[in-house]
């Protein structure tokens, strides 16, 4: 048999059993159909050398004989070339996996159940004080005594006063205020009395009970009634006298009055202020008892002397009375 027949068939084995070759799929086999009968193949480059072929056994009867292997590569040729296996990636070379640890989730923010998130802040409500409902007053007061008693003490009807007050308001049924008021008065006037200083002073004290209609924000409307008393002090200067001849009656007296006030000044919040200033215009009627006026000379324990009395006409305080003043309540 000839050897040149089994070549392709020795060929394929001598691959399969070259060291270093791993695996089929790093180093393919040549297609058998496309190599004629007189070609050989040549040992892969990258792989070291086979064995000689003293050391390497052979199968009788498949595969030829060194010099044969030779021969037959001379007659026929220089063997095609395998294509080399692609080269191993360096594990440096590879990209490393990395792994970051795992971040603590931050907690949800907490918001009001009350408000929305986006809501502003509600606002401060204004500071409120406690009310006591009291009042301070101070004004003028005006009384026109059409009274022939005055006539020795002044030359017109006008008994001028300077009046001070205070109210408490206890009972509140808005936009009704009941209370208390309490006033005093202190008036005077001079003249000259047949021909000698003569001189009048009028003390008046009175306690009533007080209504107020809170009408509007800048207006209050207001009625009160004030029984009283009222204590006269009338003075005649003698020149032949070491001493004046004084009377002092005592007399009742009752005012049924009315007025407006008007805030002018408003301090901390407007429904509950700390204090108040307003403005009082009043208006109304005064009555009174009838006073005598008794002139007699001031008593002197070390004057042994008796002295009679005079008498003026008596007076009756009562007529038209009006009055302003400056009020602060809190």
């Amino acid at each position: 048999m000839n050897v040149r027949t089994f070549a392709p068939l020795a060929s394929v084995i001598a691959v399969l059993c070259a060291p270093g070759i791993a695996s089929a799929d790093r180093d393919p086999l040549p297609d058998l159909a496309s190599t004629g009968p007189s070609a050989q193949v040549a040992p892969p480059a990258e792989p070291a050398p086979p064995p000689a072929a003293a050391d390497a056994p052979s199968a009788p009867g498949l595969a030829p004989s060194a010099g044969s292997w030779a021969a037959s590569a001379d007659d026929e040729g220089p063997a095609p070339a395998l294509p080399s296996p692609p080269a191993p990636t360096p594990r440096s070379a590879r990209p490393a996996l990395r792994y970051a640890a795992p971040q603590p989730e931050a907690p949800p923010p907490r918001f009001s159940p009350q408000l929305p998130i986006d809501a502003p802040a509600p606002p401060t409500a204004p500071r409120k004080y406690d009310q006591r409902y009291l009042g301070f007053e101070v004004g003028a007061r005006g009384t026109i005594l059409a009274d022939a008693g005055l006539d020795p003490y002044a030359e017109n009807d006008l008994l001028g006063s300077l009046s001070v007050g205070a109210t408490w308001e206890p009972m509140r049924v808005k936009p009704f205020y009941f209370g208390l008021a309490a006033e005093y008065d202190y008036g005077s006037r001079q003249a000259r009395a047949r021909g000698v200083p003569s001189a009048l002073v009028v003390h008046r004290a009175a306690v009533g009970v007080r209504a107020r209609w809170e009408a509007a924000s800048w207006l209050s409307v207001y009625a009160k009634v004030s029984p009283g008393v009222l204590a006269l002090r009338g003075s005649i200067t003698d020149p032949a006298l070491d001493r004046p001849l004084v009377a002092r009656p005592i007399t009742w007296t009752a005012d049924v009055v009315g007025g407006l006030a008007f805030p002018i000044v408003t301090v901390g919040d407007r429904e509950w202020p700390f204090a108040r200033m307003w403005i009082l215009v009043e208006g109304g009627y005064a009555f009174a008892g009838s006073a005598t006026m008794t002139y007699s000379p001031i008593e002197d324990p070390n004057d042994a002397r008796q002295f009679g009395s005079v008498n003026l006409p008596p007076l009756r305080a009562s007529g038209v009375v009006s009055r302003l003043a400056i009020a602060m309540s809190f």
